[in-house]
């Protein structure tokens, strides 16, 4: 280290022996840390099913358990809500086999574009 008014070199001291100057430490900042080699990057699979998603989307759609399964319990709720709804519209019988018509496209629909769960993790 050296002095900032007389530039003498300065060993372990608060004052320069030269001049008496006070010493100031300056911390000298690295902003260029060494360069490591890239880690791999892993993608997360999601700990749902793919094939889990679809079977109960064909089997239990209507009611919207494939939705609760991959965690999108609005889209779920929406699903179960009407299915429960046509099912007390049966005596107006045009109405709930257009909800149950247009359920089952909804479901369909889900199953094939869907990939990942409400966390945003492909399914395994």
């Amino acid at each position: 280290m050296y002095c900032n008014q007389c530039g003498e070199r300065i060993p372990k001291a608060a004052f320069c022996n030269q001049c008496g100057a006070p010493v100031f430490r300056q911390v000298v900042y690295d902003f260029n840390p060494p360069q490591r080699s890239p880690q791999p990057q892993y993608r997360r699979l999601s700990s749902k099913s793919r094939i889990g998603y679809v079977l109960l989307g064909i089997f239990l759609g209507g009611f919207g358990v494939h939705n609760f399964y991959a965690g999108y319990i609005g889209r779920a709720v929406a699903q179960l809500l009407i299915t429960l709804f046509s099912g007390m519209l049966t005596p107006f019988l045009c109405l709930p086999i257009l909800l149950i018509l247009a359920m089952f496209v909804w479901v369909l629909i889900e199953v094939c574009v869907v990939d990942r769960d409400a966390d945003g993790y492909r399914f395994a």
